[in-house]
């Protein structure tokens, strides 16, 4: 009967590994097709105010800030 438990063991934490590893893929899926985007507007309204620049770059439209002195900082973020 000792014999049996280590391989009880080992398996419940394969199991816990695969289901794990199915919510994060379930998840990633989620993020891929945009559930969870907010619309255009509620994120200019949010995010945006009086120093807010937009500028085009191809398809993207961009959006930074311009405000302060002294040496200019640019900070970028991509997915």
């Amino acid at each position: 009967m000792n014999r049996s438990f280590p391989a009880m063991k080992r398996m419940r934490s394969v199991l816990l590994l695969s289901l794990t590893a199915l919510i994060g893929l379930a998840l990633n899926g989620c993020a891929y097709m945009g559930l969870g985007s907010r619309p255009l507007s509620e994120l200019t309204q949010k995010y945006t105010d009086d120093t807010s620049r937009f500028v085009s770059v191809e398809d993207l439209v961009i959006h930074y800030q311009d405000q302060g002195s002294g040496e200019v900082v640019l900070m970028l973020h991509g997915e």
